[in-house]
């Protein structure tokens, strides 16, 4: 998804377009220099380029926050999946008496 960025830029400069909203966001600004000493640490240079700034802080950011959030509500729901697959009704039909209880056993000792 973070390689896409030129694909959904131009998707959504057409949309935009195509229901007449300006597309011209990225505005570009002076660059702020600050003076450093010889003994201050290297820092990030700033990002001359709107568009590459705006991808950089914007879209990489949503892209990352998004999908590690995805990750972890489907961490959780594979757990509650996989602890209750048991009383689907094809996995009782394949498994065993011995096999029903112990899984039962093991959902009671989960909760």
């Amino acid at each position: 998804m973070r390689g896409e960025w030129n694909e959904i830029l131009r998707e959504s400069t057409m949309l935009a377009l195509k229901v007449a909203i300006p597309v011209s966001f990225f505005i570009e600004t002076r660059t702020i220099k600050v003076r450093r000493f010889f003994d201050e640490e290297a820092r990030d240079e700033p990002i001359p380029d709107p568009e590459k700034k705006f991808c950089v802080e914007v879209f990489f950011t949503f892209i990352d926050t998004a999908t590690s959030q995805l990750e972890e509500r489907f961490k959780g729901q594979t757990f509650v999946a996989k602890t209750f697959n048991f009383l689907a009704p094809k996995s009782i039909l394949k498994m065993t008496a011995s096999e029903v209880c112990c899984a039962a056993n093991d959902l009671i000792s989960t909760y």
